[in-house]
């Protein structure tokens, strides 16, 4: 994928188009990514934000760049955003790990951004059924398991070797059990499933796709291109488990998850829409899409820690490869490393998928 910026007028663009390896476009499928990116800034987010617009929304949710140009044909396409680095954005470190008051700073952007595309189901329930079928899944959907599976076995192999060398022996047996039972098509069914809080998600809640500008508290939220609908709880487990310290998870879970879970309520409600919903059956929502923080995080956390190096020479390409012969997908040798998926793991076995 290439980033060229380019300005125009008053804006400095970030135009977003397929690398010259084709090779590389078809081995990991950008024609899927870019279209569902696409689809989001031209079909999706006009109508939440327009309908967020319409209520007159004190602070609303305006962390998305703006989207100016794009064109889709499955060979040449683009997507022309606003460069928001030159308004002083920066991204955060992939290997980041958020303190306590940088998470709840993005969970009330994200509760709010959740909350707008809830009520906009709520009071247009047959528009936003328009948005669930403009959504397509990208990853976890039986026509992909070829694609995906390689990989996926890889990264339990990973996940399995950090927790024997790392965790107590009932960690292993519990990763076992779940990898054993069809992990990729338990996902795949599991975000079928539609809930009091189906919402258009990110999909890709990790580090570098958060930026933050230079001395304020603003947020800018960038790459759509996993964009879902799909209960919110993926978001959130998407998130605390990929860029917050397991430290201050073991420590404050509850009091995170409350702070989202108010902060959406209170938007929602000036959206005009209620929801009957406590704060324990928002919880339990959390522990139901735990399975899906479990496969997907393995991949974020190892984009997280793996070395620059191992990556690969993806340009390099001469033809269309499998994923798991292209990511250099192994057990994890650096202990301070190992340790950190093995607290991750720890931590979604403790407090969710329990």
């Amino acid at each position: 994928m290439g980033l060229t910026p380019i300005t125009i007028s008053k804006y400095t663009l970030i135009v977003k188009s397929f690398p010259p390896s084709e090779a590389r476009v078809k081995s990991f499928r950008l024609s899927d990514f870019f279209r569902t990116e696409i689809h989001f800034y031209n079909k999706v987010w006009p109508k939440l934000d327009a309908f967020q617009k319409s209520k007159n929304l004190p602070q609303p949710f305006d962390s998305i760049p703006l989207c100016l140009a794009s064109h889709i044909d499955g060979n040449n396409d683009f997507i022309a955003l606003e460069d928001v680095g030159y308004r002083g954005f920066a991204g955060l470190a992939r290997n980041a790990c958020l303190d306590m008051d940088m998470t709840l700073f993005i969970l009330r952007n994200f509760a709010k951004f959740h909350a707008i595309s809830v009520a906009y189901k709520d009071q247009y329930p047959d528009e936003f059924q328009k948005i669930d079928e403009d959504l397509e899944e990208t990853y976890f959907d039986e026509k992909f398991r070829k694609w995906y599976c390689g990989a996926m076995e890889r990264f339990n192999n990973v996940v399995k070797d950090a927790a024997e060398k790392e965790l107590p022996p009932k960690y292993l047996k519990k990763i076992e059990e779940i990898i054993s039972e069809d992990l990729f098509g338990n996902i795949c069914r599991l975000l079928k499933q539609r809930t009091k809080l189906t919402a258009v998600t990110h999909g890709d809640c990790w580090p570098p796709n958060f930026l933050l500008q230079t001395g304020t508290q603003e947020l800018a939220v960038i790459d759509f291109q996993l964009a879902r609908v799909a209960s919110l709880t993926t978001d959130i487990l998407f998130l605390l488990n990929t860029c917050v310290d397991s430290t201050v998870l073991a420590t404050h879970w509850d009091l995170i998850l409350n702070e989202y879970y108010q902060n959406f309520i209170e938007v929602l409600a000036k959206l005009g829409t209620k929801l009957n919903m406590t704060f324990d059956m928002f919880k339990s929502e959390i522990n139901m899409f735990g399975l899906f923080a479990f496969g997907m995080c393995n991949e974020a956390l190892m984009g997280c820690l793996i070395d620059e190096a191992d990556v690969g020479d993806t340009d390099a390409l001469e033809v269309e490869t499998p994923l798991h012969e292209i990511w250099k997908i192994e057990p994890i040798t650096d202990d301070k490393k190992r340790k950190r998926l093995a607290d991750y793991l720890k931590h979604i076995i403790d407090y969710v998928l329990i």
